[in-house]
């Protein structure tokens, strides 16, 4: 993903990430994708969960954004 659509969710993350008090907080980042996101959002929140419905990307996410209070599963947003 690049452009403008990288654009708009990286800024996303970073609202959230900057914006809202995560401090201990439990975020569950529905549809994580490659995982930069949730890698974001655990740098500030008491732990953070990626749900994705590729099993190749979320195999992905967890090789490549490592956090003691991050976890990456294999889901559907619809189950």
């Amino acid at each position: 993903m690049d452009g403008q659509i990288a654009a708009e969710h990286f800024s996303r993350y970073l609202f959230v990430s900057h914006y809202l008090d995560l401090g201990g907080k439990k975020v569950l980042d529905i549809a994580s994708g490659a995982g930069y996101g949730s890698y974001l959002l655990a740098q500030k929140a008491g732990q953070v969960t990626g749900v994705d419905i590729s099993q190749e990307t979320v195999d992905y996410a967890t090789t490549h954004y490592v956090r003691e209070n991050l976890t990456f599963l294999q889901g559907s947003c619809y189950e």
